[in-house]
């Protein structure tokens, strides 16, 4: 069996929204739904919030990358520390057909700056299971962290033009 890999990595953006409203799309379960998203057929999903020192997240799906094949996804996140409008920290793992892929430790920061927030994401990660690519795990990984922040500002930019 080959050694787990580790690293990290950061990734910032800045958002035309206050810290309470950055805040709210990732505690409201309606708000973050919209932006955290596992691949696959959304009626095949499931998806529960526990947001509070303590609590968790859960989310499964199936995802078909292939005509013939089905993959199984569940993500399992426990949230450490909530500083309301400032800060979250959640460890959460992975796994792919019932084997864990990856667990990691995010933290996230939010920051008022101007008339909106700046986020910093650091993430620490330990791969368990890796494909023949190790590269492109990391890669995956990475990507899809900031597919989310991609996320996170649509909906924030359709709350602020609500306003």
């Amino acid at each position: 069996m080959p050694s787990p890999l580790s690293g990290s990595f950061t990734h910032s953006a800045r958002f035309d929204a206050a810290p309470p409203q950055v805040f709210a799309a990732f505690a409201e379960p309606a708000l973050r739904r919209k932006w955290f998203r596992q691949p696959g057929d959304r009626s095949r999903q499931t998806y529960r919030l526990d947001f509070r020192e303590g609590g968790t997240e859960v989310a499964t799906a199936v995802f078909a990358p292939t005509h013939d094949a089905e993959e199984h996804i569940e993500y399992d996140s426990h949230f450490w520390s909530i500083v309301p409008d400032e800060r979250i920290v959640l460890s959460y793992g992975l796994r792919l057909d019932g084997v864990l892929r990856w667990a990691a430790l995010r933290t996230i920061l939010l920051t008022p700056e101007g008339d909106g927030t700046k986020l910093e994401l650091a993430e620490q990660y330990r791969f368990f299971e890796l494909t023949e690519h190790p590269e492109h795990d990391v890669a995956h990984l990475e990507g899809s962290a900031r597919l989310q922040l991609n996320g996170l500002a649509a909906v924030l930019a359709e709350l602020t033009a609500r306003r």
